[in-house]
């Protein structure tokens, strides 16, 4: 990315040291690409609504060509947030929805420069329930012990607002908007460590003890698809792409049009914003 565009931001639960991230993707870059990174928790909506206001100040009123929300969290034991809302669900999904919301007016509207709105989904939206329980989306009626049955409802979640958002886009004649749901690959990031099979080992190191993972991808690998779908003009709006960037369809039940309003007038109400998209 850091080859491709003339100024990159980055937002993050932790900053990197001085010779951390930022001073590793200055390395890589061309033609002294800006770089720039905030905190950012998504598991506070204190946090999340800060943003915009910390962002601005940061980089000025600069418009966003591209947003990448990549939040992947998985909490074995059912954990509350200091919003009382159950970790994976705020963390994964409405974070990212409230915070879309926010940056909204800071998309690039010029038609000549459109802007996309890229979901990370793993696969393992497909181990949400059909049909997506919606009296169980804070997970208090049952949260199997592994975590992952909630990570699961939160990728379909995920797949949800990427459609329902294109749709409200469309229907608002906001053509320079594109929305995609991707699948970035089996990728070793830190996210395996708060999994049972970690037990305090490094996130590679989880992987690579569970014998059916052949084939786990670096984080710079698992970067591909994001990439190359935000440097591309011509995508598919509102749909899904595999880890090799090619467009799939989508198990009809995660193709339901009224899950996904219900889930955004749900999603509303518990992050307190009014998601205007026009």
């Amino acid at each position: 990315m850091v080859d491709r565009w003339r100024w990159l931001f980055i937002r993050s639960q932790r900053i990197s040291p001085k010779r951390g991230r930022n001073y590793y993707l200055k390395e890589k870059s061309i033609n002294n690409k800006e770089i720039y990174s905030l905190t950012l928790d998504l598991s506070d909506f204190e946090s999340v609504k800060s943003f915009p206001e910390r962002y601005e100040k940061m980089i000025g009123s600069r418009k966003i060509d591209v947003l990448m929300n990549n939040a992947g969290a998985i909490n074995k034991d059912f954990e509350l947030s200091k919003n009382g809302i159950e970790r994976t669900f705020q963390s994964n999904h409405l974070g990212p929805f409230l915070l879309t919301s926010s940056l909204f007016p800071y998309l690039n509207h010029d038609g000549a420069r459109s802007s996309y709105a890229h979901e990370v989904i793993p696969k393992v939206h497909k181990t949400g329930k059909p049909g997506l329980d919606m009296n169980n989306l804070n997970s208090e009626i049952s949260y199997a012990s592994d975590g992952w049955e909630a990570y699961g409802q939160t990728k379909l979640e995920n797949v949800f607002f990427t459609e329902e958002l294109q749709r409200r886009a469309d229907a608002a004649g906001l053509d320079w908007l594109t929305t995609v749901a991707l699948h970035p690959g089996l990728v070793g990031t830190d996210i395996w460590r708060s999994t049972p099979v970690a037990k305090g080992s490094s996130g590679i190191k989880a992987l690579s003890s569970m014998l059916f993972y052949n084939n786990v991808l670096t984080t710079e690998e698992g970067a591909n698809t994001q990439v190359k779908l935000a440097s591309e003009k011509n995508i598919a709006k509102g749909r899904y792409y595999d880890e090799n960037g090619r467009l799939k369809e989508l198990a009809p039940f995660a193709r339901d049009s009224s899950k996904a309003r219900e889930l955004w007038d749900v999603s509303e109400k518990l992050t307190g914003c009014v998601f205007n998209v026009q």
